[in-house]
C-alpha cells in the first residue's frame, strides 16, 4: 500500500504461491470454526440468537414453502403476529441465505458461518493482492479479517444477520478496484453490473447496518480511486444494485415508519459507542472480563460492573491480535525512512480507520445532534471498518519485511515467525467463541401432544430461551425482534403495567401478569419465572401454570362495547380498570351497531370457531343474533383487509393492538386477508432498476465512460 508495494505486482511472482497461500489461508479459517466437538459427533456451532430467533423463522418459512410454495406474508408465533416478508430480520431474501435453505434450519448456522468467514477472507486475499500486497501479506490479511474478534464473537453470539453482511467491505472494495482500472467496453459493463448484484445482494441481508457501511466504504473508495466518469458509473451501479432488492426494501421501509422504531422511547440497551476503556481490549481482549458463555481462559472472571450489561461486551469485541495494531506505525516509519509517499488506497484506508474509530467514540455521539427516531443503532459497530483497515495494513507491513534484501533469509524466518505467532494469538482467541451446539431439550412421548390439544387456538408462553421443539411452533404471546409493531408493542407494555418508555427487543410471556395473559389467549405458562398463581406442574428450572380462563382467539360483541380514544384505552389497559376478556374497547369513529352499550346478552360475548389455512388468512364462520364486531386479537396494522360474504368491510383497530371487523346479524363468512404494504411498489421499483442497470451496462458496454482509468 505504498509505491514499492504497488509496483511489486508486476513482478509477477509465481502463481503457486498465491495458490497455496490461499489455500492454506482458507485452511486455517475453516479449522479455526471446527466445532470442538466434532469428533464427538457434535458439528453443529452454537449460536445463541440463531437459536432463540433465525432458527425458528427458518423452520417457520421452510415449512410455509413445502405447504404453499410461497413465502408468507404474515408471522403469528410471536407477540400478536409480525409481519414477515417485509422484516428483513425475518426473512432476509440475500442469496448466501437462500442458497443454504435446502440444508435446514438446524444446519444453516454452521455453513452459514463457514461461508461468510470464506468469503470475508477470499475478497480480502484478492483486494490485497490487486493492491499489490505480496501473496504471504494478502493471506494474512484475508485470515486476520475473517477471524478477529468482531467476526468471531458473533459467531457464539449467533447474529447470522451481521456475519452474512461481513463480507460486504472486502467485496464491494475489490469490485470498485476492479472497475476503477477496467478498460471501456466490455469490461468495464461486466464490472459494473458485478458492483450492482452485489449491492443489491448485501442490501438484503437481515442487519442491513454492517451493509450500509460497507456501501458508504465502497462509494468513498470510488471518489478516491477513479475518475469522474467512473465515480458517477460507481455511484449509478450501486444505487440501481440498491434498488434491485426494492422488492424487499421498501416494504420494509414502511414497516420501519409504523414499527417501535418511530416511538418515543429509551435509548435501547444496545445502541453502544465504542467506551474509551474498551478500545484497550483490541491488545488485552480478556482485561474487562467476559459472559459465562464464552470459552473464556483460566483466570478470567464475568463482565466488569462498570458496564450495565453483558450487551457491551458482545457489541464492543474488537481484537485483531497485536500485529495489525503494530503495522501502521511500522509502516509510517517505513514511509519516512524511505521517503516515500503513501498510494491513494493507502491514504483512503488510513482516513477510513482515523473516521470509523472516531465516530465510533463517544465524543461523536456528544457532538452530533440526536435523531428522533432510531436508524443504526452501537456506533460501536463502526469498529467493522476499523479492523478491515488493520488487516490489510498487517499484510502491507509484512510485504514490506519481505521485501528487504539484507539477511534475506533471516527476514525470511522472522516473518515467518511473525505469522505463526500471530495466526496462534488470533486463532486461540477465535475459539472462545466457537462451540458445539446444545442438545434441543425433549419432552417424554406425548407430552407436546397434550399441550397443543389444551392450548388448542390459543396461545402459550414459553421463556424465549428455552431450547425445546413446541417453542415458536405454537403460537406465543412473547417476543424477541428489534422492528415490532407499534401499536402492539404500545398495547403489551400497558398490558404488562411497565413504563411507557421502556425499550425492550424481547419479552417473555411469562412476566406479564395472569389479567395480560388471559386478555391476550395465554392458556399456557412455562418459564422458569416464579409467578404468583401455584403451578399446574412444578420442574427443577421452569414450571407449568395454565389459564382455562383466557379469552377466546376470536369473539363476537354485541352490546359489551366502549369507545375510547387511544389514551384512554392506553390508561384503561395500564390500569386495569377494564376486562379486556369481556369488554371491547373500540376507537371512537369506529361504525357503529345498533345495541352497543346497552343490556348485554347472556351469551356474550360469544366465542366463535375459525379455521386458519395459512398466517396470512384467517376464516371466520359466525351466527349471531344481532349486528356487533367480531374480535380477533392478532395484531392490526394496515395490511389487514377483511370481507363479509365476499363485499369489503372495515377493519378498526380493538384495544389499540387487536382487530374488529363490523358483522350484522345472520349467518355471514368473514375472511381476514394480509398482504404485505408496499410489496407490489416493491417489486416495481425492482423491475425499473433492472431494466435501468441494463440500459446502463449497455451503455458503459459501447463506452461511454471512455476516459481514463485508474492505474
Amino acid at each position: 500500500m505504498t509505491e514499492r508495494v504497488e509496483k511489486s505486482a508486476s513482478t509477477h511472482p509465481p502463481r503457486w504461491r498465491g495458490a497455496l497461500a490461499f489455500a492454506v489461508m482458507i485452511a486455517a479459517v475453516v479449522l479455526t470454526y471446527v466445532s470442538p466437538e466434532l469428533f464427538r459427533g457434535k458439528w453443529r456451532l452454537e449460536g445463541l440468537d440463531y437459536t432463540l430467533l433465525h432458527e425458528r423463522r427458518i423452520d417457520f418459512a421452510l415449512e410455509q414453502i413445502k405447504a404453499t410454495g410461497a413465502i408468507p406474508a404474515w408471522y403469528p408465533r410471536e407477540q400478536f403476529g409480525v409481519p414477515f416478508w417485509s422484516n428483513v430480520q425475518s426473512f432476509p431474501f440475500i442469496p448466501t441465505r437462500l442458497a443454504l435453505l435446502p440444508v435446514g434450519a438446524a444446519n444453516l448456522f454452521t455453513f452459514a458461518v463457514n461461508l461468510s468467514a470464506i468469503l470475508a477472507a477470499t475478497f480480502t486475499f484478492l483486494l490485497a493482492r490487486r493492491l499489490g500486497i505480496g501473496a504471504v501479506g494478502a493471506g494474512v490479511a484475508g485470515y486476520t479479517f475473517a477471524c478477529c474478534g468482531y467476526f468471531a464473537s458473533r459467531v457464539l453470539a449467533g447474529q447470522l444477520g451481521m456475519l452474512e453482511a461481513y463480507p460486504a467491505l472486502p467485496m464491494l472494495l475489490w469490485i470498485v478496484e476492479r472497475l476503477a482500472t477496467a478498460p471501456p467496453g466490455r469490461s468495464a459493463a461486466l464490472w459494473t453490473a458485478a458492483l450492482s448484484l452485489a449491492s443489491g445482494s448485501f442490501a438484503l441481508s437481515a442487519h442491513p447496518q454492517l451493509s450500509i457501511y460497507a456501501l458508504a466504504a465502497a462509494a468513498g473508495y470510488a471518489l478516491f480511486r477513479c475518475g469522474l466518469r467512473r465515480v458517477v458509473l460507481v455511484g449509478l451501479a450501486m444505487l440501481l444494485g440498491v434498488g434491485l432488492a426494492g422488492f424487499s426494501l421498501y416494504p420494509m421501509v414502511k414497516l420501519l415508519a409504523r414499527s417501535s422504531r418511530v416511538l418515543s422511547l429509551d435509548p435501547p440497551a444496545n445502541d453502544i459507542a465504542m467506551p474509551y476503556r474498551r478500545l484497550m481490549t483490541m491488545l488485552l481482549p480478556w482485561r474487562d472480563g467476559a459472559p459465562q458463555s464464552v470459552r473464556k481462559p483460566a483466570g478470567v472472571g464475568p463482565v466488569t460492573r462498570e458496564y450495565p450489561s453483558n450487551v457491551y461486551f458482545w457489541d464492543t469485541v474488537s481484537y485483531i491480535g497485536w500485529l495489525p495494531v503494530a503495522a501502521p506505525a511500522v509502516l509510517l516509519g517505513w514511509a519516512l525512512w524511505t521517503h516515500r509517499r503513501p498510494t491513494k488506497p493507502a491514504v483512503y484506508f488510513i482516513l477510513l480507520a482515523v473516521v470509523s474509530l472516531l465516530l465510533a467514540l463517544p465524543l461523536a455521539r456528544d457532538a452530533l445532534p440526536p435523531l428522533p427516531f432510531v436508524v443504526l443503532r452501537s456506533p460501536a459497530r463502526l469498529m467493522y471498518l476499523v479492523g478491515f483497515a488493520l488487516a490489510l495494513a498487517a499484510g502491507a507491513m509484512l510485504d514490506v519485511l519481505l521485501a528487504i534484501r539484507a539477511l534475506r533469509a533471516a527476514v525470511a524466518a522472522a516473518v515467518a515467525l511473525l505469522v505463526a505467532a500471530h495466526a496462534l494469538d488470533l486463532s486461540r482467541h477465535a475459539r472462545c467463541y466457537v462451540k458445539a451446539s446444545p442438545e434441543t431439550i425433549r419432552f417424554p412421548e406425548g407430552y407436546d401432544a397434550q399441550i397443543r390439544a389444551f392450548v388448542g387456538d390459543g396461545r402459550a408462553a414459553f421463556d424465549v430461551n428455552m431450547n425445546i421443539e413446541l417453542n415458536r411452533r405454537i403460537d406465543d404471546i412473547g417476543f424477541f425482534d428489534s422492528i415490532m409493531l407499534a401499536g402492539t408493542y404500545r398495547g403489551f407494555i400497558d398490558l404488562a403495567g411497565v413504563s411507557p418508555r421502556l425499550n425492550v427487543q424481547d419479552m417473555n410471556g411469562g412476566e406479564l401478569p395472569a389479567s395480560a395473559l388471559e386478555a391476550c389467549a395465554v392458556r399456557l405458562v412455562m418459564t422458569a419465572a416464579k409467578r404468583p398463581e401455584p403451578p399446574t406442574q412444578r420442574g427443577e428450572v421452569y414450571s407449568v401454570y395454565t389459564f382455562p380462563n383466557a379469552a377466546a382467539r376470536v369473539a363476537w360483541f354485541g352490546r359489551l362495547i366502549e369507545r375510547m380514544d387511544a389514551p384512554a384505552t392506553s390508561d384503561a389497559m395500564r390500569n386495569r380498570t377494564v376486562d379486556l376478556r369481556n369488554r371491547l374497547l373500540l376507537p371512537p369513529d369506529a361504525p357503529r351497531v345498533s345495541e352497543e352499550g346497552t343490556t348485554p346478552r347472556m351469551l356474550e360475548p360469544l366465542t366463535i370457531r375459525h379455521r386458519r389455512p395459512g398466517p396470512d388468512r384467517i376464516e371466520i364462520p359466525v351466527d349471531v343474533p344481532e349486528p356487533g364486531y367480531v374480535r380477533v386479537l392478532e395484531s392490526f396494522d394496515m395490511g389487514w383487509s377483511a370481507t363479509v360474504d365476499g363485499a369489503p368491510a372495515a377493519v378498526v383497530p380493538a384495544h389499540n393492538m387487536a382487530m374488529a371487523v363490523p358483522v350484522p346479524a345472520g349467518k355471514h363468512e368473514v375472511v381476514l386477508q394480509f398482504r404485505t404494504p408496499g410489496r407490489r411498489a416493491g417489486i416495481w421499483i425492482s423491475l425499473i432498476s433492472l431494466k435501468l442497470l441494463a440500459s446502463l451496462c449497455g451503455l458503459t458496454w459501447r463506452a461511454p465512460f471512455r476516459g481514463k482509468t485508474a492505474g
